[in-house]
């Protein structure tokens, strides 16, 4: 097997390693990280929690528990935990990881999304519904955040926006956050009508989300009194098919 000659190999790198340059030394750690990873690929897990509690405890010895290499070695052994069907032994591990991970590395920090999804699959598997939701819509959020620093276009930050209130999962759409994307584009400057128009109308899609009808309403009106006559037919559409929504959800 490839995998097994290749943790083999990986397994003679590391003591090399660690002859020379000492047990505790970040290439040492680092080789022993690889080897742990190596062993879980080749599917030799028991192997592998011996090379990863190994790991841990030699970054712990140098004071290094909570460096990105280290927390990111916790939640390999969570998802290894989770892989051999020890649920309790993986949700502990790895709520431990995503505990410190929160507090070292910030809140939009990608890094956190692995140790997310293996608990996300853990919370599922043990029936946590409301847990295993509010990771979900943290997800969501955090990689809308992460979009909206990367972009000060005031069309994309609408799209970003838009796509938090249209998520196909109810669980996952975060109309607050979508509102405030909203209200920094609109604040930002003076638009053109038409762009005006596009930050009415994601703005009653958030209201309707929201359960604010009336507002949904008031700004769909708004926008398509903007929209000048030249704008694409498509988008007035839209607008209009939007109020008619919003309209017949009032009556009902």
């Amino acid at each position: 097997d490839r995998k097994e000659e290749s943790a083999a190999l990986m397994l003679i790198d590391f003591e090399i390693t660690q002859a020379q340059r000492g047990r505790d030394h970040k290439q040492t750690r680092q080789g022993l990280r690889w080897l742990g990873l190596s062993y879980y690929e080749a599917k030799q897990f028991a192997k592998a929690e011996e090379a990863y509690l190994d790991v841990l405890q030699r970054d712990a010895s140098v004071g290094k528990q909570e460096s990105r290499e280290s927390l990111g070695t916790q939640t390999n052994l969570g998802l290894l935990y989770s892989e051999t069907d020890r649920i309790p032994e993986a949700i502990e591990c790895t709520e431990r990881s995503l505990s410190a991970k929160r507090r070292v590395l910030g809140p939009l920090d990608p890094y956190k999304a692995s140790a997310m999804n293996v608990l996300i699959d853990c919370y599922k598997a043990t029936g946590r519904t409301t847990d295993f939701q509010a990771l979900e819509k943290e997800l969501t959020q955090m990689g809308a955040q992460q979009l909206v620093s990367k972009t000060k276009d005031p069309e994309e930050l609408l799209e970003i926006a838009r796509h938090l209130v249209s998520q196909e999962e109810l669980h996952t759409r975060s109309p607050k956050l979508a509102m405030e994307i909203v209200d920094d584009v609109d604040k930002t400057s003076d638009h053109a009508p038409i762009t005006q128009a596009l930050i009415l109308e994601v703005r009653a899609l958030v209201q309707f989300e929201m359960g604010l009808i009336d507002g949904a309403i008031a700004s769909a009106e708004e926008g398509l009194e903007l929209l000048p006559e030249v704008a694409n037919k498509d988008f007035r559409k839209r607008l209009q098919d939007g109020l008619e929504r919003y309209r017949a959800a009032k009556q009902d």
